[in-house]
């Protein structure tokens, strides 16, 4: 008969607990209880932060705003028309000032003027006829346009340091314009 004695035992439990790695990764997520007129009602996202950044799991992209005991409201930066309740959303880690300031979609900064341009054109639905993957460049087209074709609109928003109602009108026929220009380019 073998006898095994306690320090043996011993000795391999220590082994295996040392040998033993695993990495533990904490995800902020929630779910989605509620979602129309491109506000999503959010259960979870504990840790969320006011501005952050979140993704649903189709790929939409949201900023979470409305922060309440029970809930987080959730601005829609697409049409989320693939967005159900009970999908789940997850943070991550990244503010909506942040991220405009490196550069939405690259690592160049934003300036002030290409900041409004891509906050602006989000948050009032007009990339929401836009596939996900055409939304870069889109943005990226339309801040080009505008610098190359309206200068006076950089030129108002330094000067007044507003985005005025002038802004604005110039600003919405810039972007139909190249709305126009940029749906005829992906049909070819």
């Amino acid at each position: 008969m073998v006898t095994i004695r306690a320090d043996e035992i011993s000795n391999i439990i220590r082994e295996r607990i040392e040998q033993y790695n695993r990495e533990v990764k904490i995800v902020n997520t929630g779910t989605v209880l509620q979602v129309g007129d491109g506000i999503a009602r959010i259960h979870g996202l504990d840790e969320v932060m006011a501005g952050e950044l979140v993704e649903f799991e189709e790929g939409t992209i949201g900023i979470a705003l409305n922060l309440e005991s029970n809930n987080v409201g959730v601005v829609l930066m697409g049409d989320g028309l693939m967005i159900q309740e009970g999908n789940s959303i997850k943070a991550n880690r990244m503010n909506c000032s942040d991220t405009c300031k490196r550069g939405l979609f690259g690592l160049s900064p934003l300036t002030v003027d290409e900041q409004i341009v891509t906050i602006y054109t989000g948050t009032n639905g007009y990339l929401d006829s836009l596939e996900i993957g055409q939304v870069k460049k889109f943005l990226v087209q339309l801040r080009t346009y505008l610098k190359t074709n309206k200068p006076q609109f950089q030129e108002i928003i330094s000067s007044t340091k507003t985005f005025t109602q002038e802004a604005e009108a110039l600003f919405k026929e810039v972007i139909r314009e190249q709305m126009e220009r940029f749906l005829l380019q992906e049909q070819t």
